[in-house]
């Protein structure tokens, strides 16, 4: 595997901040999972779309990340911030799929999107592996340079 190329961007977020709010994504997926309450998804596609568009301050998750952070005592290296932003379009891409599949009843393929994006959301938390940053870099990142 290559090496990624950083620094991407100028802004820089602490790198716990996102991994926090990897832990809020996963359990507000298995509440919809196992609830059904389809305002949930709808919280998630708002803060997503916050996130993803440099609108984080007003995120929700966001918001509730840095509170729990600061009267935990969380402190970690500033990472790139647009690689951060590009995972949360694309959490945002999945939300709307779970959204419009739960919709037109389709269950068990919302279900198997939810599995997924709850492995992507552990893997963040957990090992601090973004695989949308990833992904930033090979389809985002070149095409940045030529233009």
């Amino acid at each position: 595997m290559k090496r990624i190329i950083c620094p991407v961007s100028f802004d820089r977020v602490p790198s716990h901040l996102p991994r926090v709010n990897a832990v809020f994504v996963v359990l507000l997926l298995l509440g919809w999972a196992w609830l059904q309450w389809h305002w949930i998804l709808m919280l998630l596609l708002a803060d997503f779309f916050l996130r993803g568009f440099d609108f984080g301050r007003w995120s929700p998750l966001m918001g509730l990340s840095g509170w729990l952070s600061q009267r935990v005592g969380l402190i970690s290296t500033m990472t790139d911030k647009a690689p951060k932003m590009f995972a949360a379009r694309l959490g945002l891409a999945f939300v709307m799929l779970i959204l419009v599949l739960s919709f037109v009843g389709e269950f068990y393929l919302s279900m198997t999107a939810v599995f997924a994006m709850v492995v992507l959301a552990l893997l963040e938390a957990i090992v601090n592996f973004c695989v949308g940053c990833y992904l930033y870099h090979w389809m985002v990142h070149p095409f940045k340079k030529l233009a």
